[in-house]
């Protein structure tokens, strides 16, 4: 198991240490200001009228005054030093990353400027190949139906093991394959078209942008829709109120498991101190069609979302929100599995959402929302290692204080693919709870008001497009 960010992250002990250097100097300083506002020594009528006496005082004040300034001066330079590693800390940290990334976009590039020069030689050759391939398997896939009366399916048999292996290689590796969406793609496509290593150009052809341009696109030829779904209300058993993560997360599945469109459902909590609060649960995706339809919860406001543009689901939460009488003051927690993770940290990050509504916590759990800025709200996000679906931006989630992020040890599953499912992270929830994670309890810890109360009421909030 591995955690980024939270109260033990990099970027909270760097903060720890600045803090620290700032006390330190200001100590000293304090230690001077004492030295100037302490009292002189006797003056030399006193000398006169008791020489000892005035002797003593003398040498005391004077080991005081140099002790003191000296203890000063010490702390002054102890902060310092404090700082100035803090500083190369960050700076090394920073220079890995970027080393990191220059290497896989170095490799990229390598490996498109060779499928570019060497294209002429061995396209065609392979090209043959793979259809001499295909012909043998489909010639011994006949031979073998036309003797034993059952068609083998050597083809698809064979494309299923590649796929297997390559989903394989994906999950052993993804913070690699990370780099690569990101870093990676950028080089090679930059050597595979030839195109001048530029800064623009580079940049041009990362995760991001092509997710963004990959929006626009869609939009521009009409397979991702652009206006606002109509949304639906209906009632909602309250049922029993979350205790746990667990609890959260299970009832967050609830909100889209055995649907084609999957719902959002807001709960009104009722805390132990007599306020109102709200959970706002979003869905996952139920819908895998290219071409936006009648579901909003479909691949259309996965790419939407990703590219931080309005989606469907983005509207029908904003609805919910509207609808459910969530004044701007009242407290909000958002939780969201897989498309409903990037959906709620798509709202967060969104400067104009938090002016409607005060977001306190968000939790997403296999989602990937390293890309949203989502400034001081406090974020917990699971993931496990082998599942490659919360690498798709590109990025790792942000190491910060407010924003913890624990990528799991993955469960034993039936293909790398089933480590994105959400019995695969109800697994893995109820352990890190069942082992008292420190992140997890400190999480229940600081949401004992939403956690801790009663579910009074409860919506649920569809979104249906019109066909056209």
């Amino acid at each position: 198991m591995r955690v980024i960010g939270g109260e033990r992250g990099f970027s909270a002990r760097l903060e720890n240490i600045r803090s620290a250097a700032g006390t330190l100097r200001n100590l000293g300083e304090s230690a001077g200001d004492v030295v100037r506002a302490s009292p002189r020594p006797p003056g030399v009528g006193s000398l006169l009228d008791s020489p000892l006496t005035w002797a003593k005082v003398e040498h005391a004040c004077a080991e005081f005054f140099m002790r003191t300034r000296g203890l000063g001066d010490s702390l002054t330079k102890l902060g310092a030093q404090a700082q100035l590693a803090a500083a190369g800390y960050e700076a090394a940290d920073s220079a890995a990353h970027r080393a990191q990334q220059f290497g896989s976009w170095a490799a990229g590039w390598g490996l498109g400027v060779a499928v570019r020069v060497t294209a002429p030689v061995w396209a065609v050759p392979a090209a043959i190949a793979a259809l001499t391939a295909a012909g043998w398997t489909a010639a011994a896939d006949g031979l073998v139906t036309l003797i034993t009366g059952r068609s083998p399916e050597l083809g698809k048999k064979a494309m299923a093991a590649a796929r297997g292996i390559f989903e394989q290689a994906v999950a052993d590796n993804t913070g690699a394959f990370s780099r690569v969406l990101d870093s990676g793609l950028s080089g090679f496509g930059t050597g595979l078209l030839g195109l001048p290593p530029l800064p623009p150009i580079i940049d041009a052809m990362r995760a991001g942008p092509l997710t963004r341009s990959l929006a626009k696109t869609g939009e521009a030829r009409g397979a991702f829709p652009t206006e606002p779904p109509e949304v639906r209300s209906h009632a909602a058993a309250a049922g029993g109120s979350p205790r746990s993560l667990s609890g959260l997360y299970e009832r967050q599945v609830a909100a889209h498991s055995g649907r084609e469109n999957g719902r959002v459902r807001v709960d009104a909590v009722r805390g132990q101190d007599g306020k109102k609060r709200y959970i706002v649960y979003v869905p996952a995706t139920t819908d895998w069609s290219v071409k936006g339809g009648r579901n909003t919860t479909d691949t259309a406001t996965n790419v939407q979302t990703m590219a931080e543009r309005e989606s469907a689901m983005r509207h029908v939460v904003k609805t919910a929100i509207r609808e459910s009488g969530i004044q701007p003051e009242d407290e909000i927690m958002l939780v969201g599995y897989s498309q409903g993770g990037i959906v709620a940290a798509s709202l967060a990050a969104d400067p104009e959402f938090r002016k409607q509504a005060r977001v306190r916590q968000v939790v997403t759990v296999g989602s990937p929302v390293g890309r949203f800025d989502v400034g001081n709200t406090k974020v917990l996000s699971i993931e496990q290692d082998r599942d490659v679906v919360p690498a798709l931006d590109g990025t790792d989630n942000p190491d910060k204080r407010t924003w913890t992020t624990i990528i799991a040890d993955s469960p034993p599953v039936d293909s790398p693919l089933g480590a994105h499912s959400s019995e695969a992270y109800t697994e893995v929830i109820r352990d890190l709870e069942r082992s008292r994670q420190p992140d997890i309890v400190q999480f229940s810890k600081d949401n004992r008001d939403f956690l801790g109360g009663t579910v009074e009421e409860s919506r649920e909030y569809e979104g249906v497009r019109q066909e056209k």
